[in-house]
């Protein structure tokens, strides 16, 4: 399964002459992306813009991800008009944006139109909760302790999906395994969901998760692994570094990495005996930020594992399930 990553106002990045014969060689705006980011982070808007309009009406397979972008480019742009007609839109469509985020209260403090696209999505999301499935190893024995792990599904994906991406030798006869899925869904008609950041109502439910498995079944509370898919990843870096939830330590695949991760806080995971096992693709957009990480755990003579797959991109490779068997004993060992 593809995974596709959503991140409102912090994701977005030629030339305004440049032709859409050029634009041409794309199959995909998946393919656009790190192009687009780049001229987000050079803050050449009008550029990112053409590149996302140009995906917009070109690949309607990825038309969420596409007004997902533009949204937020034409925010950063000052063409709110522009931005709230494109969320409506997309609201007629199940799509969802996470427009209820704080983040946007400086764009649209006196904006009717936005304010009214938050108020719909805040009735979606108000009744909708984490869930959550167990899957025990071939043989349990309710006498004998177990590994956790956990898994946090990327964006525009669910909790079935990610079942079948993280699927091992280890998990199937080590670990117990706890695939969850967020209440907030990016695509209502699809059944994708996506996760919020820095969300009280994500991190209280996923604690209950986490207290509810390990009261019920016989855990090894010394040997807990959250993992997760890109968006997931973020999750489960933030969890870590921010100490949210008790754990031994991560694997993560092409994780987008929170900037707020401190000094301190790699320390803190340091000298805790954490583990962290990452594995990405060269050509991943997030990579440069990925590589910074594990440098800096590195020198404060962390235990890190890190996997570069050449030619590869923001994916799961073919071997995903033995990287991910290696990993798995590797944390716990």
């Amino acid at each position: 399964m593809r995974s596709k990553i959503l991140l409102p106002l912090c994701v977005l990045a030629v030339s305004v002459s440049t032709s859409f014969a050029q634009l041409n060689k794309y199959n995909s705006f998946e393919e656009m992306i790190p192009r687009t980011l780049k001229y987000y982070h050079d803050n050449q808007l009008d550029s990112a813009i053409l590149l996302a309009e140009y995906a917009y009406k070109t690949f309607p397979a990825e038309e969420e991800d596409a007004i997902t972008f533009l949204g937020g480019l034409y925010t950063r742009n000052a063409q709110y008009k522009k931005a709230t007609a494109i969320w409506k839109a997309g609201h007629e469509k199940g799509y969802c944006f996470g427009l209820d985020n704080p983040s946007y209260d400086k764009y649209y403090k006196e904006n009717s139109n936005f304010k009214e696209l938050a108020r719909v999505e805040r009735n979606w999301y108000q009744n909708s909760h984490i869930e959550h499935e167990v899957v025990l190893p071939s043989g349990y024995d309710k006498d004998k302790s177990y590994p956790l792990v956990f898994v946090l599904h990327g964006n525009s994906s669910n909790m079935k999906w990610a079942k079948k991406s993280w699927l091992s030798e280890v998990m199937q006869t080590e670990y117990i395994s706890v695939f969850v899925q967020s209440y907030a869904f990016s695509n209502k008609n699809k059944g994708e969901y996506k996760w919020k950041y820095d969300d009280d109502k994500t991190i209280k439910e996923l604690r209950n998760i986490y207290e509810n498995v390990t009261e019920s079944f016989p855990v090894d509370t010394n040997k807990i692994v959250f993992s997760g898919m890109s968006a997931g990843g973020y999750l489960a870096l933030q969890l870590a570094f921010d100490e949210l939830i008790p754990m031994s330590g991560l694997v993560v695949n092409c994780p987008v990495v929170p900037k707020d991760i401190s000094d301190k806080a790699i320390e803190n995971f340091v000298a805790q005996k954490k583990r962290i096992g990452l594995i990405t693709g060269e050509n991943d957009f997030a990579i440069d930020n990925q590589k910074r990480l594990m440098e800096k755990i590195d020198k404060q003579g962390g235990n890190t594992k890190l996997i570069i797959n050449k030619d590869k991109g923001h994916e799961y490779v073919e071997e995903f399930s033995s990287l991910l068997d290696d990993y798995l004993e590797w944390i716990i060992e």
